[in-house]
């Protein structure tokens, strides 16, 4: 099954989940403008360094949970997940990980 690892926790052999959908974004570019009192336009110092910075990146997965405890089946994703600091290394892309925060969403049923 296609999945991902977070740690050492793969998210469909370790806790059941299966992978629906992946959405991956791209970082956004911190943009740095200053209006200078009298002049024209603004100046753009998003470049200031020599190229641009980014700020924080968010992906969001969604999973589908099997089984008749679905609940508990939660609880226990959540208290081995929520808040954790981790990489995340995708099933697909086996050779790149992500270092991130895992924030788990509430169960939709």
């Amino acid at each position: 099954m296609r999945g991902l690892t977070i740690g050492v926790l793969h998210t469909y052999k370790s806790l059941g989940m299966i992978l629906a959908k992946s959405e991956l974004s791209a970082a956004p570019i911190k943009q740095k403008k200053i209006d200078i009192e009298g002049g024209h336009g603004t100046h753009d110092l998003t470049e200031f360094f020599g190229y641009p910075q980014y700020d924080d990146v968010t992906h969001k997965f969604t999973f589908a949970l099997l089984g008749a405890d679905l609940t508990g089946q939660y609880n226990r994703i959540k208290n081995a997940l929520h808040g954790v600091k981790s990489t995340i290394t995708l099933d697909d892309d086996p050779d790149y990980y992500y270092i991130g925060r895992v924030f788990v969403s509430p169960l939709s049923v």
